[in-house]
């Protein structure tokens, strides 16, 4: 999830701007529960989208794998050397050791400036 503040409108409540190329508008569930969250709550956050994880197959492998950012792939991947058979261990190489793991964001799918990202679970 993306979030960010919003333009506050003379009626008190947020005007939000479309949710970019990529993205789409988060749900409700996701929304009740980043409103629980203190860093939301703590910095006024009021307009939320959701980054799509990179569709599987060539594209998930190209976020994963490419030491260049892959041009043709949008949105986020998990990277973690020790899952994904030390294909990626350079792009965490600056991470310290035991923590040589990362979100990426490519393409449409990197955060605005501006805003904060959260990561949810669902089940």
């Amino acid at each position: 999830m993306e979030a960010s503040k919003g333009e506050r409108q003379d009626n008190g409540s947020y005007a939000c701007k479309p949710c970019g190329e990529g993205r789409g508008e988060a749900t409700g569930q996701a929304k009740q529960a980043l409103g629980q969250d203190p860093s939301f709550v703590e910095n006024d956050l009021h307009c939320i989208c959701e980054i799509p994880q990179a569709e599987p197959g060539a594209a998930l492998d190209a976020c994963i794998a490419s030491p260049e950012e892959p041009m043709s792939v949008d949105g986020w991947c998990y990277i973690d050397p020790s899952i994904n058979g030390g294909k990626n261990l350079a792009l965490v190489s600056t991470c310290p050791k035991g923590q040589q793991r990362m979100i990426r964001f490519v393409g449409a799918g990197k955060p605005v400036t501006g805003s904060l990202t959260y990561l949810q679970c669902r089940g």
